[in-house]
Parts: structure tokens; C-alpha cells; sequence
């Protein structure tokens, strides 16, 4: 909700995996494209982000049978992190949103805190 109460340019930086894509990131950007351009009207100015959006509406029904097969969802279970997925997979769990504000990042939740 931050993100359109300030209707400032957004930036979703996906890290991916060794110079890689991957899905997961893919999804989350879309995801994030989809609810600011759906909910908040944000303009979608690049056609990474559209695809991004075109991909998370493909998987958003259910994303974990979605994923089933990427490379990186199958190293992640053989490390044993099936939890960590389960969790990546969940919207609305944390607290921790970094905002960059004066050359760095910072937790939304304390700037929020200390301009009240």
C-alpha cells in the first residue's frame, strides 16, 4: 500500500540466480506489476514488467505447481528448504520492506516510525 499511497517511480530489481533468471523473481515483479497497475493505476513502462505481469497471471492460481520444475525451485529441495519455498510463496509475511531514502536502504516500518 506504501508504494501507491506515494505514487513515486518504482524500480523492482530481481536478483535471480549466478547471472541468471529465474522464475521465483520473475513472479514476484509480476505480482508487484500487476497489484500497483491494477490497484493503484501505475502506468507499466517496460515490456519486462508487462511479461512479468503476463507470467504471474499464468501462475497465480497456483504458484507452487507453477514452479515445480524450475531449476531453481529443484536446488532449493535439495538442500531441504521445501519450507523456505512454501514461505517465498506467501504474500503478506513480513514486516521488512527496504525503502533507499538518502543513499540508502532502510526498513519502511522504522522510517514510517520516526516521521509520525
Amino acid at each position: 500500500n506504501y508504494l501507491g499511497e506515494v505514487q513515486k517511480d518504482v524500480l523492482i530489481l530481481c536478483s535471480g540466480w549466478r547471472d541468471k533468471i529465474n522464475l521465483e523473481d520473475s513472479l514476484f515483479a509480476g505480482a508487484m506489476a500487476d497489484i500497483l497497475s491494477e490497484k493503484f493505476n501505475f502506468q507499466i513502462d517496460s515490456d519486462a514488467s508487462l511479461a512479468a505481469k503476463y507470467l504471474y497471471h499464468s501462475a497465480k492460481e497456483d504458484p507452487d505447481k507453477f514452479l515445480r520444475n524450475s531449476s531453481h525451485r529443484r536446488r532449493l529441495a535439495k538442500l531441504n528448504l521445501k519450507e523456505d519455498v512454501k514461505y517465498s510463496l506467501s504474500f503478506d509475511k513480513t514486516e521488512k520492506i527496504p525503502i533507499f531514502k538518502d543513499g540508502k536502504l532502510i526498513n519502511l516500518r522504522q522510517y514510517e516510525k520516526a516521521n509520525i
